[in-house]
């Protein structure tokens, strides 16, 4: 049990820093290529980010878990034949619908110049079958070394191409969507890094890649596969709710702005700047729901009491973290925009965006627990009607408010996951002390009051420079003020407070 935690910590604090590293490349990437340049990119991303949480989260997940339920060595090993006989299929169904399919890939975005982005984008399904089973393999042995280290390869190996690639093509002068082309390229050069580096891992351990030969059993069961893409499918959606989000916005906002007489060029350059609340939004989520998510891997076997004390818990560091994390970014947006985007624009539409942040993190924690509980068909209801809810809402209020719009379609479809996932959860939290919460509202009362002065009497309209040391100072401050005055409420029992002391003495 003690392994399986450390494991899962090990794993927790790759995801953390995968999201940050994540995050922060898009920012000279936009700064370079512009708002229109960054529209090309993010056209592309939901599809590559779907895909990778297939290859880093669903299918090693899904057969880890398979795997150690085998009752014999020669199950497991029909088990691992038949998912690599399924992904090698889906891996070349993949790469050929997206490669002589990129065209109409590129119709359905109404863009034509995407063409050659989704078939480099292709080529990650090469890599889909190697990556998702050695993973699975690895953390069905609870050695979760391989798939953290390689993650942390393939963002870093990711990270690099891009800047690099975008910043020669940039002085060169090609057009946004070549350096798109390449940026998109830079995630199948990451995932080659991270097969390259499994490889050597098992040979240097003397691991086979590949199972042995079957003796009794067939080499295929399709009963267990679709196990397998349920669970996976089921799995990746959890956990890239906003990732949906994002593949709806890719599917229809540009396309409404120019229905609605916007100018191609325009539209991009709309789009564009609506995405730079998504690497906001990334950190934001990771900072919010991270300690939180940190449970899940002790819930599976615990008895319903401590369950209940342990969603409690979730909701509740959840609040306390995501609350202040919104109302900073309210306050902070403008000059947040101004300090990583060079400008201000769009910044209503990024600050109504921001409100989705609380609701989406209650959402993406509550779906999580579902998830411990096996509830399936809950689940895919609820991803399915978060699905179908921002797509209504981001046609009917794009078309009547612009990008403006599509920021409150995200914030609807949050709200109402947020709210079915919490009347479903309902039996499984303990009755709530309302009284507690009353302390985090007048903390965030206080330190949004403080970082509201400090943003009035800074200077405005002296660059990137002033609005970033005004941004660090207001957070910082606002940070200190909110967790002092947490501190010293009864929000956070005496056990916790010594066991984060403790913690901290840890670290001197």
């Amino acid at each position: 049990m003690r392994k399986s935690l450390q494991g899962a910590s090990l794993l927790l604090v790759a995801a953390v820093i995968i999201k940050g590293m994540s995050a922060m490349y898009r920012v000279p990437y936009q700064n370079m290529v512009g708002d229109e340049g960054f529209y090309v990119y993010q056209q592309i991303y939901p599809f590559y980010a779907l895909v990778l949480a297939f290859m880093t989260t669903g299918f090693p997940v899904a057969l880890s878990f398979l795997l150690v339920s085998s009752t014999t060595d020669e199950e497991a090993q029909q088990k691992e034949w038949t998912s690599w006989t399924g992904l090698f299929v889906l891996g070349i169904l993949g790469w050929s619908l997206f490669f002589f399919g990129a065209g109409w890939w590129a119709a359905l975005l109404r863009d034509d110049q995407l063409t050659p982005l989704f078939r480099v984008f292709s080529f990650l399904f090469w890599w889909l079958p190697f990556l998702s089973i050695i993973r699975g393999n690895q953390q069905a042995r609870q050695d979760m070394m391989p798939t953290a280290v390689s993650q942390l390869i393939e963002q870093f190996v990711r990270m690099l191409v891009i800047v690099t690639g975008t910043y020669l093509l940039w002085r060169a002068g090609e057009s946004v969507y070549t350096i798109g082309t390449v940026a998109i390229g830079g995630s199948v050069v990451g995932a080659f890094g991270a097969f390259l580096f499994l490889t050597f891992l098992l040979l240097f351990r003397r691991q086979a890649i590949f199972p042995r030969r079957l003796t009794k059993r067939s080499y295929w069961d399709s009963r267990f596969f679709i196990r397998v893409l349920v669970y996976a499918v089921v799995s990746v959606c959890t956990v890239s709710l906003f990732v949906l989000f994002q593949l709806v916005d890719a599917l229809f906002i540009y396309q409404v702005l120019v229905e609605t007489g916007m100018t191609e060029v325009s539209a991009r350059i709309e789009k564009g700047v609506f995405d730079r609340g998504q690497p906001l939004l990334q950190i934001g989520l990771v900072i919010a729901t991270s300690v939180a998510l940190a449970f899940t891997p002790s819930l599976t076997k615990q008895s319903i009491v401590k369950k209940k004390k342990a969603f409690t818990l979730m909701v509740r560091y959840t609040i306390v973290l995501a609350v202040p994390a919104t109302v900073g970014l309210l306050l902070l947006m403008k000059p947040i925009n101004v300090m990583l985007f060079t400008n201000d624009l769009g910044t209503k539409t990024l600050q109504v965006l921001s409100l989705s942040l609380v609701f989406g993190s209650l959402a993406i924690v509550g779906l999580t627990v579902l998830q411990t509980e096996q509830r399936w068909r809950v689940l895919t209801g609820f991803l399915g009607g978060a699905f179908f809810v921002k797509a209504t809402a981001t046609l009917l209020l794009t078309a009547y408010w612009g990008t403006f719009g599509a920021a409150w379609a995200t914030v609807i479809a949050s709200v109402a996951v947020c709210i079915g996932v919490g009347v479903c959860l309902r039996p499984y939290i303990e009755t709530i002390d309302f009284s507690v919460y009353t302390t985090v509202g007048q903390s965030v009362l206080v330190m949004g009051s403080i970082v509201a002065v400090i943003q009035l009497v800074w200077p405005e309209g002296d660059g990137r420079i002033v609005a970033g040391v005004g941004v660090l100072i207001s957070a910082g401050v606002g940070a200190i003020v909110y967790f002092v005055m947490l501190w010293q409420t009864s929000f956070l029992s005496l056990s916790e407070k010594e066991a984060i002391f403790d913690w901290l003495q840890k670290r001197k």
